[in-house]
């Protein structure tokens, strides 16, 4: 039986009509990721070319195993399959009390693994890859997450960096267009960041749509 770990119900207070839950998941294993999204499918029925993206990410863990991702507990006996599970969360956003997005995201402890998606899912992840590597380079993150965003006909492709020295982004990547809302935007996070100790930069979503449209997400933890 797949198991929720920390179930975060998050509540936007300009907007009393939208919730969203994440859940990190525990006993991931071939039979019951199936499961979940034979579930999630059921109730919330995405377009096939959104879902034929969903899968290419959930099969792409099948490297995993060839980095030595999954660890092994002692005693423990793991089915070649299961070490191919690097789904790590699902989040479900609501508005109005509908189901709206189901957010999926994957995870691993090898950087190669990451690298291996250029090529392999579709053009929006190649672009994110390609800002990310320019990102990693200048300021010495790491790859954190990929995530994926699933309306019922929309999608957006998410890849997350952590590990940062400082909220020092490099906004000569060409993800980022000069004087664009974006760049306008982080520098006055930069600011707020340095006037507020009492919070530590823990990481970035860089998201990408087919449309085109970009979006980035900063993420801060209690210091201490």
């Amino acid at each position: 039986m797949l198991r929720y770990a920390e179930t975060i119900l998050e509540r936007f207070p300009s907007d009393n009509c939208r919730e969203r839950f994440d859940y990190a998941l525990c006993n991931r294993n071939h039979r019951n990721i199936s499961s979940l999204l034979a579930e999630t499918d059921r109730i919330f029925p995405i377009e096939s070319e959104v879902r034929m993206l969903r899968d290419k990410l959930l099969k792409h863990g099948r490297l995993a195993e060839a980095y030595g991702c999954f660890v092994k507990k002692e005693n423990e006996s793991i089915h070649r399959k299961d070490r191919e599970i690097w789904l790590c969360h699902l989040g479900l956003a609501y508005e109005n009390g509908k189901l709206n997005t189901v957010k999926y995201y994957f995870s691993s402890q090898s950087q190669e693994l990451f690298q291996q998606l250029h090529g392999q899912i579709s053009t929006e992840y190649d672009a994110l890859l390609e800002h990310a590597d320019f990102v990693r380079k200048n300021t010495g993150a790491a790859f954190w997450m990929v995530g994926l965003d699933t309306g019922k006909q929309d999608v957006k492709c998410k890849i997350y960096l952590r590990r940062y020295k400082d909220l020092q982004l490099p906004v000569e990547s060409p993800f980022f267009s000069d004087g664009d809302t974006l760049s306008r935007t982080l520098f006055r996070v930069r600011d707020w960041y340095r006037m507020h100790p009492e919070v530590w930069f823990e990481g970035t979503a860089f998201g990408l749509e087919p449309c085109g449209r970009r979006s980035l997400n900063l993420y801060f933890t209690r210091n201490g």
